[in-house]
């Protein structure tokens, strides 16, 4: 393949426009007053038009194989393959019109852009010192990672024992106490109330309950973090500029109220690192902690409540062994739902005294000391692998600039 100098000046320019910060529509517009033509020959272009050059592997030297495939061979109608077929992808085939780096950043912000999230290109941030070391913020509008990534970033800053799911240790009785090592330290969720602290997850929301609320007087803004292998969230508060702030409540007057956070981005990742049903809903609560480096809530994804509808009550059971017809909830049933519990507690009410269940964040935050539960995340780089180094800004500004004029004059030209 030979580069086609006056199509590559407009691709060029629909690149280094979108990576400056214009949308597609933005760049239609400009291409329409410049005259310039699609390659099919319209002079009309639209945003789809401009998405179309954006996402198309060639610019940058590749050459992707099967992109369409035909269902009936009678018809001979083409679709596009959506994963219905193999596709092969050989790289650096033909001589590039963008470099590779600028044509990476360009999916990466059309995969935010979908999320409604637009501007500088997503980065994962890992926490790499205190008491949160090795969490990693999460932003709930950033598109084009998953879970291995968030898996990555929080190891990239811990030892392979830090890595490891905390263990759980076991005291014995001190002489003279009584022993209770038959006894057991019933579960929390057991005793539910609506002062508890708590958080919802579904497949594409988040929803924080009113005490959460309230134990974060008037704090409007928070951020999320978590640590991937522990399976714990933290929630500590957050200013408004942060890129991964969050704003949880709506105001009326001076009261604040829990408000729901659709979401579509990060949801799927975090159920997939649980492994939990996208059918059903899960309500984990929190342990609370303050100390002169400020207050967080902790929440031990581990031990969920599980709200399943009620039509899904077949799909819990064992026909052989528990028919639904038996099935005999703790807790009460609503008309759309009831709550179950991990099936690791069916064996008893609770856990042992003498083990210590905490999340290991706790053990690392002393209720007197300051422990940096607020310090900033450092970005994420994959050891060995190449940072994306796009374009500057000054050099896409004069890039941008040189190009339109080179097309003005050319149009000038045509004109004469």
């Amino acid at each position: 393949l030979s580069i086609n100098e006056e199509e590559a000046a407009t691709v060029r320019l629909v690149f280094f426009m979108y990576l400056y910060g214009y949308g597609p529509s933005q760049i239609a517009e400009t291409l329409n007053q410049l005259g310039r033509t699609t390659k099919r020959g319209n002079q009309k272009w639209s945003a789809a038009t401009v998405q179309g050059i954006l996402t198309n592997e060639r610019h940058c030297g590749d050459v992707l194989a099967r992109k369409t495939w035909t269902p009936n061979y009678l018809d001979h109608k083409s679709k596009k393959n959506a994963g219905n077929r193999n596709q092969y992808r050989m790289n650096d085939h033909h001589e590039p019109i963008i470099s590779r780096n600028d044509f990476v950043a360009v999916q990466h912000m059309i995969a935010n852009a979908r999320s409604g999230y637009r501007g500088t290109l997503p980065s994962l941030h890992v926490i790499e010192e205190g008491a949160l070391r090795g969490y990693v913020i999460v932003n709930l509008t950033w598109a084009g990672f998953q879970k291995q990534d968030y898996l990555d970033a929080s190891r990239s800053v811990l030892t392979q024992t830090e890595q490891t799911p905390s263990e759980i240790y076991y005291s014995l009785p001190n002489q003279g106490e009584f022993d209770l090592r038959e006894y057991e330290l019933v579960h929390k969720q057991f005793f539910g109330s609506q002062l508890d602290e708590s958080i919802t997850f579904s497949k594409g929301s988040i929803y924080f309950s009113t005490s959460c609320v309230n134990s974060f007087k008037k704090i409007t803004h928070i951020e999320l973090l978590i640590n991937p292998d522990q399976q714990t969230l933290v929630m500590r508060p957050s200013s408004k500029e942060k890129k991964s702030a969050l704003r949880w409540v709506k105001a009326k007057g001076d009261q604040y109220y829990p408000k729901a956070i659709n979401n579509k981005v990060f949801m799927p990742i975090l159920f997939d690192l649980m492994t939990w049903n996208e059918q059903y809903k899960y309500r984990v609560k929190s342990i609370k902690r303050k100390n002169p480096s400020g207050e967080i809530l902790i929440f031990d994804l581990r031990e969920p409540e599980i709200i399943i509808p009620n039509e899904s009550r077949h799909d819990v059971c064992n026909p052989e062994t528990r028919p639904a017809s038996k099935i005999k909830p703790l807790t009460s049933i609503s008309s759309r739902s009831f709550v179950a519990y991990p099936a690791a507690w069916a064996e008893g009410f609770g856990s042992s005294l003498y083990a210590d269940h905490q999340p290991p964040e706790l053990l690392n935050l002393p209720r007197d000391v300051i422990s940096d539960t607020q310090n900033d995340g450092k970005p994420f780089e994959r050891e060995g692998e190449e940072v994306i180094d796009t374009t500057s800004d000054e050099v896409l500004h004069e890039q941008i600039n040189s190009l339109i004029n080179s097309m003005k004059q050319e149009a000038n030209k045509d004109v004469e």
